[in-house]
């Protein structure tokens, strides 16, 4: 394993060998390594931006302009394709937290005390599913593709009034959004 000291004196280190990973690739250095391992290059931009506002807004629109850009958007995927287990980890213990959970719960709650038509719409349609009085069927009724071991929504494409509430198209979910503002004159094949 290779190594390398950092060339800070205050380093939190203290002269201390480090693995060669800890250390950014810099192409202006004849090693291809910055002479400062990320900790004190982290603490640097962090004391200079404290320091100076302008910087911090030049860093900002330094980032966004990389961002836009295609080798920034090329760049990004690779990192997002590459660290996907990472992010999908972080997510589902983020999900799992207390403070998260309440947080979830309060919102559905209000928005369950908002739509209470909606919220009992679905309902009986869900018990409607479950004891067989209405059948899930395996292709989309708006694109009519298959829906390849998805499971298909119930849109309610005639809106939430009690007459309506068994009166719902299976829909694959990119295609509920697609479908959720139409008039039921605009339904295809109606």
């Amino acid at each position: 394993m290779q190594t390398k000291i950092c060339a800070r004196k205050d380093c939190s280190f203290n002269g201390d060998p480090q693995p060669i990973d800890n250390f950014c690739t810099d192409k202006q250095q004849r090693s291809g390594k910055h002479p400062y391992c990320r900790t004190c290059r982290s603490k640097l931009v962090r004391e200079r931006l404290e320091k100076d506002e302008n910087a911090r807004n030049k860093t900002r629109e330094a980032q966004k302009k990389f961002r836009n850009s295609e080798h920034g958007k090329q760049s990004m995927r690779e990192y997002y394709e590459s660290h996907k287990e990472d992010y999908r980890r972080r997510d589902r213990e983020y999900g799992k937290r207390p403070d998260v959970l309440s947080k979830r719960a309060k919102k559905q709650a209000v928005y369950r005390e908002n739509n209470i038509m909606k919220e009992a719409a679905r309902r009986c349609v869900n018990y409607a599913i479950k004891v067989g009085q209405i059948e899930r069927p395996q292709t989309c009724q708006w694109c009519e593709l298959p829906a390849n071991g998805e499971v298909l929504q119930a849109h309610h494409w005639r809106g939430y009034f009690f007459r309506n509430w068994f009166d719902v198209k299976f829909v694959h979910k990119k295609c509920h959004h697609l479908v959720e503002g139409l008039d039921p004159s605009e339904w295809i094949g109606s």
